[in-house]
């Protein structure tokens, strides 16, 4: 089932993502004074963004990247892109291939052909670009946490489904089924016309490069590309993937193209 699922989002694109919280002394539910400039920033942090400490080993935004509120998907990005306006997937080639394609990286986009393995508080994360002040794309370790301490709910309002992720200690975040959208918005392809997804699958990026490679992705990718690993769950069109209490049952990684674009959903050192 889980095969058909991934099969169905192939070619499918990223997110737009998240935004912001922050600090000097961050603590519970405090928002930081940014320091990037928010005339200078093109994805300033919302104005009701929190720091929010779940239990966890770091503080969680409340809001995705590129949002205006904690109930918005926020940009949809590509991994390893500073500036979030990247679309195209110019320099991949596409036509040469081993049975699918997306077999060649000839783009310095993207962390380019040889990524470091985290961009977490770099010069490619575009969360430290654009609110500063310390906040950050998460890595895999921390979102980790997110999936084996915390437990995931299903909450809806007004047929708008996400997620509540409680933490240890009975703090709370909401993260949006926002989906994910391809390598190129501006084609004209099904997938590529707009979010894919929406409602029924969360995409985040995490700050990691991936050092596997899912067979169940639903396309093709040469052995030396390197891929970016993500946040993936799922409620399904008619919740089939949710417990009768309610609970989420699918939390996991997932690896696809860094010229995809998903939210992400920032965090800050306590």
């Amino acid at each position: 089932m889980k095969k058909s699922i991934h099969l169905s989002i192939a070619a499918v694109a990223l997110l737009m993502c998240l935004a912001s919280c922050g600090g000097d002394e961050p603590s519970p539910n405090q928002k930081p004074e940014p320091v990037v400039n928010p005339e200078e920033a093109d994805f300033p942090m919302p104005e009701e963004n929190e720091a929010v400490d779940l239990g966890l080993s770091v503080l969680w935004a409340t809001c995705n990247f590129g949002s205006k509120g904690v109930a918005q998907h926020g940009r949809y990005v590509a991994w390893g892109d500073p500036t979030g306006k990247l679309c195209s997937a110019a320099g991949i080639d596409y036509t040469t291939s081993n049975g699918g394609g997306y077999s060649a990286w000839n783009t310095t986009n993207y962390g380019g052909k040889r990524p470091t393995e985290s961009i977490s508080g770099t010069d490619l994360d575009v969360v430290t670009k654009n609110w500063g002040n310390g906040w950050r794309m998460p890595t895999m370790d921390e979102v980790r946490e997110l999936i084996v301490n915390c437990r995931w709910t299903l909450v809806e309002n007004y047929g708008i489904r996400r997620c509540k992720v409680t933490g240890p200690n009975g703090n709370s975040i909401i993260l949006t089924l926002s989906g994910l959208r391809g390598d190129d918005p501006n084609a004209t392809n099904r997938f590529s016309s707009g979010p894919f997804g929406v409602n029924i699958y969360g995409y985040y990026w995490t700050a990691n490069t991936s050092s596997t490679k899912n067979p169940n992705r639903g396309y093709y990718v040469a052995d030396d590309i390197v891929t970016a690993s993500a946040l993936y769950f799922i409620v399904g069109e008619n919740l089939e993937y949710v417990n009768p209490n309610g609970v989420l049952r699918v939390k996991s990684f997932v690896d696809h193209l860094r010229a995809y674009h998903m939210s992400i959903r920032p965090v800050h050192d306590k």
